[in-house]
């Protein structure tokens, strides 16, 4: 087996992520600006998730938003308050919508909304040209996600195998032993 060999690459935000960036964090912001623990933290979870790639925040944002809206509806229902666990950020009226448009109106191609995926994808080319392996960790499921698809749908030769909570020990044993 060849040495392992890490690198760590420091990338800058798109213009588009910076913008997107600005723009929900002022969003977030209250009068009093003052951050509770919770809150701070939740936000970094949609931030770090904005840092990976644009798409992904914005279908992540609306899913959250979508979420806490029939959850609004249940509590409505049942007369009652019952906290659901994850906290939704809370943004300024019309702040949800004005990130939603500006995402929508960029007419910057896919890959270049974010250096990480287009480093990424430069990685993997040339380890393919190599004959070398690569290993691409995330701490959100969202990420993998859209890696394993813009990876399957950009490069359909490239052999792959994923690996996160929702793979069956079973199957991830049998194929890790399929690729030595």
């Amino acid at each position: 087996m060849k040495p392992k060999i890490e690198f760590v690459i420091k990338l800058a935000l798109t213009p588009l992520q910076l913008e997107l960036y600005v723009m929900f964090v002022e969003s977030l912001q209250d009068d009093t600006n003052e951050l509770s623990n919770t809150k701070l933290w939740a936000w970094l979870k949609y931030l770090h998730l904005l840092c990976c790639h644009p798409k992904v925040f914005v279908k992540f944002l609306k899913q959250k938003i979508e979420e806490k809206k029939a959850q609004d509806r249940q509590d409505r229902e049942k007369q009652g308050h019952q906290e659901n666990g994850e906290q939704v950020p809370s943004m300024a009226a019309g702040a949800g919508e004005r990130l939603m448009q500006l995402y929508q109106k960029s007419d910057i191609a896919e890959l270049l909304m974010s250096h990480r995926v287009g480093i990424i994808a430069k990685i993997l080319e040339e380890s393919k040209k190599m004959n070398d392996q690569v290993l691409v960790f995330s701490h959100h499921l969202p990420v993998l996600d859209y890696l394993e698809k813009y990876i399957r749908r950009a490069m359909p030769g490239l052999d792959m195998l994923r690996i996160d909570s929702r793979t069956p020990t079973s199957i991830g044993r049998r194929r890790l032993y399929d690729c030595q």
